[in-house]
């Protein structure tokens, strides 16, 4: 067996497992993982994988519209504020996928009226190495704001330990849109 062959067999607590158990147990576990038995999420690694936002990002197919966002950065986003009816961007960019999210707006020399960048997953930014500064809207799993950072110049960190996403947008925005800490805002994606 390939446990016996590598000698493993030990605790897990570290992972969790409170009792020990036979390490060829978990290594035939992960064998039959990637031998395309459904994981515990429903992904099954033989499936064709299938268009749209919900795929998993490890099974993006070429061609797929979540494909194109990453790649070509045509899907757009247009913000709104249901609170207080107004329009915070109407082209702003989505980064949702690890590359996306740590490049951010580094390399923007600035945002338009209009512009922004919506980051998903994401607790916290900095503005280290920017060449701008802006307005970051913090917002939870429901689109509420939970936190404001108006005016975030060149290196600076914040963060909401409550956020699920961030939005960027130019300074003043926030100011012009009178978006306050508990406001509902509404996401429309579209293709640009």
């Amino acid at each position: 067996m390939v446990a016996d062959y590598f000698g493993i067999e030990g605790y897990l607590d570290y992972f969790g497992v409170a009792s020990a158990i036979r390490a060829d147990i978990f290594v035939s576990w992960v064998v039959q993982l990637t031998a395309g038995v459904t994981d515990l999420r429903g992904f099954d690694a033989r499936q064709a994988p299938k268009s749209g936002f919900h795929t998993p990002k490890t099974a993006c197919a070429k061609g797929s519209l979540l494909h194109t966002s990453i790649i070509m950065g045509s899907l757009k986003l247009r913000v709104r504020n249901l609170t207080k009816n107004t329009l915070l961007a109407d082209r702003a960019d989505i980064a949702d996928t690890s590359a996306t999210r740590n490049r951010g707006l580094l390399k923007h020399t600035g945002l338009a009226d209009g512009e922004g960048l919506w980051i998903v997953p994401c607790e916290g930014v900095h503005s280290f190495f920017m060449k701008f500064a802006i307005d970051v809207v913090f917002l939870n799993k429901k689109r509420v704001v939970t936190k404001l950072r108006p005016n975030m110049v060149k290196s600076r960190i914040a963060f909401s330990v409550r956020a699920h996403s961030t939005l960027e947008l130019p300074v003043g925005m926030i100011q012009k849109s009178q978006t306050a800490v508990g406001d509902q805002l509404e996401m429309e994606k579209y293709e640009a």
